[in-house]
């Protein structure tokens, strides 16, 4: 993400600065964006482990005027829990689990079907094999 950043720094003339701490800390998160809105940035792009934890710090941001833009999804994207971003840049982890749940779903019948399969002609040919049951 951080080469991301620089690349995209470099490509359009903006300077950029990465905000963090080696250790994740939710409090010194909302400490960065703090900092950010004191330094009168032209925009954030942030990330969103907890929305209610820098819920706050983004409310102040966008009434300085600071767009703010999330590079994960929001959980309560769509509702009024949503926070008060332009967008996010990512894909919807809800949505992703979804699929994946669907399509974990169709292989499990899928084999499910194919082993009954093999298991009701093993039987009408008299042929039950331990590794078919």
């Amino acid at each position: 993400m951080i080469t991301g950043m620089e690349d995209a720094g470099k490509r359009y003339d903006v300077d950029v600065q990465w905000l963090s701490n080696p250790t994740f800390s939710i409090e010194n998160m909302a400490d960065f964006l703090d900092d950010a809105i004191a330094a009168d940035v032209d925009g954030l792009a942030v990330t969103c482990p907890d929305p209610d934890a820098i819920r706050e710090n983004v409310a102040r941001a966008r009434a300085a005027g600071i767009p703010v833009v999330l590079n994960t999804a929001d959980p309560g994207a769509g509702t009024e829990q949503a926070l008060p971003t332009l967008f996010y840049i990512g894909a919807s982890e809800f949505l992703g689990a979804r699929r994946m749940h669907a399509r974990s779903w169709q292989l499990l019948q899928r084999r499910a079907s194919r082993h009954a399969s093999q298991v009701f002609t093993a039987f009408s040919n008299r042929r039950v094999s331990s590794s078919m049951v």
